[in-house]
């Protein structure tokens, strides 16, 4: 079975449309946010042809209504960090999360949208006050002190069509494959199989050569079912709290 072609029939299968008059449509996803509510996004036809896909300014607003705040310049790089790895423009004064698009990109602007907006709601646990750093940070820390040579930020095209990103790049070496790393921040089964599919969107593009691994903040958590289900795919869950135990993985 290939789970990415499952998984694209499930979404198409899930995903629904409303239109709601004067060039706007409504699209519910079925992924669901830190309120269990699944996701929506609006697309406006522009009269050149062209399409405007946006959040309608709910993902970053819902955040600051809950008491995230993005004022402190670590805040707000990691901000940045994410609508630019996603490709995705961010209207600051009205915190809104937008693409404007032809036709022929309007599946991949959907898929980056929905994705954005999910990695930022995500953002919503490290305000807690028993996250006293963030996680990303944190790892690259553990990275450069143990003197483990990554590449960040990595995108690539899948067999999908769609882009996927990673946290993380290992190169290649004499005990390795090169080694894929995402973070997950927020152990949750939807978070699993976002991750699932991006690995076996790619692994079929690119061939069986490479490794995937995901590091898990796993503080206060119990995390062995999430392990052993991305086991069945092939993919290594390592607990943060254990990295110790795992150095080989990086080496």
């Amino acid at each position: 079975m290939k789970f990415s072609s499952t998984y694209l029939d499930w979404l198409k299968s899930e995903i629904t449309e409303e239109d709601l008059g004067n060039g706007y449509t409504e699209i519910t996803a079925p992924f669901l946010d830190r309120h269990n509510d699944y996701i929506q996004i609006y697309i406006q036809a522009l009269t050149d042809g062209m399409y405007r896909i946006s959040d309608d300014m709910y993902t970053i607003t819902d955040l600051k209504m809950s008491g995230l705040d993005f004022k402190t310049p670590k805040r707000k790089q990691i901000l940045q960090d994410i609508v630019r790895k996603r490709g995705i423009e961010l209207d600051s004064k009205k915190d809104e999360l937008y693409l404007t698009v032809p036709k022929s990109n309007l599946g991949e602007a959907q898929h980056q949208l929905f994705q954005a907006m999910l990695d930022i709601n995500d953002l919503f646990y490290l305000n807690q006050s028993s996250i006293k750093s963030f996680f990303f940070e944190d790892v690259t820390k553990y990275f450069d002190s143990h003197e483990i040579y990554y590449s960040k930020d990595i995108s690539l095209r899948g067999r999908s069509g769609y882009t996927q990103n990673f946290d993380f790049l290992l190169q290649r070496n004499k005990l390795h494959p090169e080694r894929f790393i995402k973070l997950l921040n927020d152990p949750r089964r939807s978070h699993l199989e976002r991750f699932i599919f991006s690995w076996t969107d790619i692994k079929e593009q690119r061939g069986e050569e490479g490794k995937f691994i995901v590091l898990i903040n796993d503080q206060d958590k119990s995390i062995d079912t999430h392990i052993a289900h991305l086991k069945e795919y092939d993919i290594q869950g390592i607990p943060w709290s254990k990295k110790n135990e795992y150095q080989e993985a990086f080496a």
